[in-house]
């Protein structure tokens, strides 16, 4: 390339200039000398080309590869220094083009062709931009859209492949740019002008020499869905457009045997229909969107009808269309669905404005649906068939209550619930004749009721004149007939439940609906009651619960045969219903009770309560119970049964002082009666009665704790006596031990006798006689815990017996007295071989002694002396027979000592 340079540079100067004039008038401008060098250097590129064959004809083929790799590259340095110039670049590209047909005849490659496909297209593009250069954008598109439908059609009669092949591509990728500039300036171009493309893409799919007819199948739907920017610019546009592609898609689908393609074949068959049919609704001066919807009916149930002509001929083809079928039905359907709803929901709104006849057409819309859907049940029942004609019967009731006028949601309730009924006894007299439910004979009664159910709760101002105002469109109330409409869907989901096991909780979700409405029409009464306290409502509700659960009990054989529930499962949900009202019953004690009738109402409906536990305790009355046992049952009802006297005592008992007085004698008696009652032959388990005369009393002290008396206590005190000794439970003796101490503490309080040796003197006693009684304390092993239980006991009378002896008057007196208890102890030791009597009596009264000593010594001074020697003799005395009798005296306190080990 260098000698090629040096020569050009050899040349006069006035002859290069010359010659770039004369170049510069070619290109019509002037041009810099090295966008001139693209052209002056090409044939460089040629001599490269020339070598690089030499060297594979010298069998130099990696060197052949790589010269021609560089002269690739050198040739695209060209062609990019040829691009400020429209002339250079036109002229570079042509060559090149040229140059890579001659070599493309001797090498067969595909990339060769490739490459020379593409710098021929470009350099046809730049060859007109170079003749044309006020070409307009549309005139390009023209070009474009010429050139790959020229490159599409070209592609069928060559008969090279490596040619079909990059024809092919490239006018492909030719209609890609044109319809990019076909989009751009959307308002610029005809709206005819894509349409060619499709209906191209179809001829060339079913053609022979198609090197990819599927493809161009696909490619030709793909062109109709590009050319919808367009179809809405004119009706005729539309019409014209559906129709070919009604051909083309048709044509498509033998080619190209999916889904997809007879899904747009009917689509397309669909959407020329319904321009037809606009475009003839629109020249009327006023039409009615009604008549369309008819129309849309109409043309789902050819949809349904179609396939069944299609089924005659069998193939693939055939299941496709039959199937495409149906999917667009389904779009249609939902459609449908979707517009008629929103007419049934917009229509008493300022958003949808009616014609003179504003629903007679939707109407007659729904009820062509609905006759399709019938037929087409006939031939093949099938669940969404039954689904879609329970909406189409809604729709039609919905619409003619909407034309009627109605616009209370109540009315709508009612319809629904009605179409509930009715769809559930439809359903169940068709099985008496052909047996099976389907899934959808239980779901539409069930959505029905459910909705006729909410709406039933709802209101507007519409509906409800007497509302305050101020209240929104639409909510939830509460009014004398919502109960109602509870229970009416509480029966449809009873009468859904009993069809089959599976559906048993439907029967228990309408058990709870019924308890519901209930609840719902007694609280209503309850808030309009001018007068009352909260616990006397809260009263009758659990009177309420206490009325389902005995309805249900006493009903539950024919509600079982009915509900075909388990004779369990009834009476568990009595049984609720019994819980549900004790609770309420023990939660209005929290609210306020009127007097005096809330509190006999509560008395009552409680005792009811009480009764039914009771029965259900019994084994007589209710031989087998399925919550828990016969035990538990009865226990609960005695409970209840205390907490309904324990609250309603002076209710019951008018005269509130001698019930104070004599209450644990009354008491006393009644427990005496039901312990000895044969609770057991009358069918109720004994222990809770005899529980229940064992604590009877106890309660009955604690209830009236504030104000009990003395003669009751001692009454009390003597019954747990008499208890302990008949059932032979000593620790019940606790009980009248601790009653009869109280009485003495109250007696003594009361005579102002009380004093704190009293006190110690009876609890130390008490502790002593639980010491000595004790079943705990009786074992052997237990000997050393009884012995300091007895020692804390002694030592606590002891103590306070010298305290009172120091702190009270006179002294003497209460020193003696200490004296004599000691004494008493001491003999009580001896007598009984207690050591904790000897140990602590005998210790108190020698500290007691020795104190009245010291007393008596500190008062009289003078005689200290005289006991000071009296006591030396002693102890002298002591000495000396203890030295001279030495052994006997070891031998005596040994004996002592043994026989005080077996002292208790």
């Amino acid at each position: 390339m260098l000698p090629y340079i040096l020569l050009w540079s050899a040349l006069p100067i006035i002859a290069r200039e010359s010659a770039l004039s004369a170049l510069a008038q070619i290109s019509s401008g002037p041009t810099d000398n090295l966008v001139w060098a693209s052209l002056g250097l090409f044939p460089v590129l040629l001599a490269m080309l020339l070598l690089a064959k030499r060297l594979r004809h010298w069998q130099q083929s990696k060197l052949a590869q790589q010269t021609e790799l560089v002269t690739l590259a050198f040739g695209a340095a060209l062609i990019a220094l040829s691009l400020p110039s429209s002339f250079t670049i036109a002229a570079n590209l042509t060559l090149s083009t040229f140059t890579l047909i001659a070599l493309g005849r001797s090498r067969h490659s595909l990339k060769i062709a490739t490459l020379t496909h593409i710098v021929g297209l470009l350099a046809i593009a730049t060859s007109i931009y170079y003749f044309a250069p006020d070409l307009t954008v549309q005139r390009w598109t023209y070009v474009a859209l010429g050139s790959g439908m020229a490159e599409i059609l070209i592609h069928v009669v060559s008969r090279s492949d490596r040619w079909r092949k990059n024809l092919w591509f490239g006018g492909i990728g030719l209609l890609a740019i044109a319809y990019f500039l076909l989009v751009t300036h959307y308002d610029q171009q005809p709206s005819w002008l894509w349409l060619p493309i499709p209906v191209l893409f179809c001829a060339i799919a079913n053609h022979r020499r198609t090197l990819y007819p599927k493809t161009a199948a696909v490619l030709s739907t793909g062109a109709f869905i590009l050319q919808t920017p367009w179809i809405f610019l004119s009706w005729a546009t539309a019409i014209i457009n559906f129709a070919i592609a009604t051909l083309c898609t048709g044509l498509n689908s033998r080619i190209w045997r999916s889904l997809p393609a007879t899904l747009f074949a009917v689509g397309e068959v669909i959407a020329l229909t319904n321009s037809i049919l606009l475009y003839g609704f629109t020249r009327f001066s006023d039409p009615d969107p009604g008549w369309f919807l008819s129309l849309c009916a109409i043309e789902i149930w050819a949809l349904w009808l179609l396939p069944r002509l299609i089924s005659r001929r069998s193939g693939l083809l055939s299941a496709l269309y039959q199937k495409s079928c149906l999917l667009w039905s389904f779009a249609l359907l939902a459609l449908f669905a979707l517009t008629q709803t929103i007419v049934a929901v917009a229509f008493p709104s300022s958003l949808y404005t009616p014609s003179p006849n504003p629903l007679a057409c939707s109407i007659l819309a729904t009820i062509l649906l609905a006759a399709a859907l019938l037929e087409n049940i006939h031939h093949r029942p099938a669940e969404w068939k039954y689904w879609s004609l329970g909406w189409a019967v809604a729709n039609i009731v919905v619409l003619g209550l909407l034309a009627s006028g109605t616009t209370g949601a109540n009315e709508y309730g009612i319809a629904c619930l009605i179409l509930a009924f009715v769809a559930q006894i439809m359903g169940d007299l068709w099985v008496k004749k052909h047996p099976g439910y389907r899934i959808s004979w239980h779901g539409i009664p069930l959505l029905y009721a459910s909705i006729g159910g909410w709406l039933g709760h709802i209101t507007s101002h519409a509906s409800t004149r007497g509302l305050p105002e101020g209240l929104p469109d639409s909510q939830l109330i509460l009014s004398a007939e919502t109960g109602l409409y509870t229970i009416a869907a509480a029966v449809i989901f009873t009468a859904i439940g009993r069809r089959d096991p599976k559906l048993n909780p439907l029967s228990y979700l309408g058990l709870l609906a019924f308890t519901a409405g209930a609840y719902e029409l007694l609280i209503y009464q309850l808030s309009q009651a001018s007068s009352g306290s909260p616990g006397d409502g809260v009263t009758l509700l659990a009177a309420l619960a206490l009325v389902i659960a005995l309805v249900e009990k006493w009903l539950s054989p024919w509600l079982q045969r009915y509900l075909k529930l388990s004779i369990a499962a009834v009476q568990n949900t009595a049984h609720l219903h019994w819980v549900f009202g004790s609770i309420l019953s023990v939660l209005a004690l929290t609210a306020e009770l009127s007097q005096p009738t809330g509190t006999r109402l509560w008395t009552s409906i409680s005792l009811l309560l009480a009764a039914y536990a009771l029965t259900v305790g019994n084994r007589r009355w209710t031989p087998q119970t399925h919550i828990t046992n016969h035990t538990v049952w009865t226990s609960v009802g005695l409970l209840e049964v205390l907490l309904c006297l324990t609250f309603s005592r002076f209710e019951l008992f008018f005269d509130r002082a001698v019930l104070l007085t004599w209450a644990g004698v009354i008491t006393c008696i009644a427990s005496t009666i039901i312990y000895r009652l044969p609770w057991d032959r009358w069918g109720w388990p004994l222990r809770p009665f005899r529980l229940l005369s064992i604590w009877l009393p106890m309660l009955t002290i604690a209830t009236t704790i504030l104000q009990i008396e003395i003669p009751g206590l001692l009454a009390v005190s003597a019954f747990y006596a008499g208890m302990s000794k008949a059932c032979n439970r000593i620790r019940l003796s606790y009980l009248s031990i601790f009653l009869l101490d109280w009485a003495i503490f109250d007696y003594l309080d009361s005579q102002s006798l009380l004093t704190a040796l009293g006190v110690a003197l009876i609890t130390g006693l008490s502790m002593l006689y639980i010491a000595q009684v004790d079943p705990y304390f009786q074992a052997i092993q237990q000997r050393q815990q009884r012995h300091i239980l007895r020692i804390l006991a002694s030592v606590a009378i002891a103590l306070t017996a010298l305290y009172q002896a120091e702190t009270a008057e006179p002294m003497l007196l209460y020193a003696g007295l200490t004296l004599v208890l000691c004494l008493g102890f001491i003999f009580a030791g001896l007598m009984l071989k207690v050591r904790a009597f000897l140990y602590v009596g005998t210790l108190t009264f020698v500290v007691q002694i020795i104190r009245v000593l010291w007393l008596f010594i500190s008062t009289y001074s003078l005689l200290l002396w005289a006991v000071g020697i009296v006591l030396g003799l002693i102890f002298i005395w002591i000495a000396a027979t203890f030295e001279s009798r030495r052994s006997q005296v070891t031998q005596l306190l040994d004996t002592w000592t043994a026989a005080l080990d077996t002292w208790d």
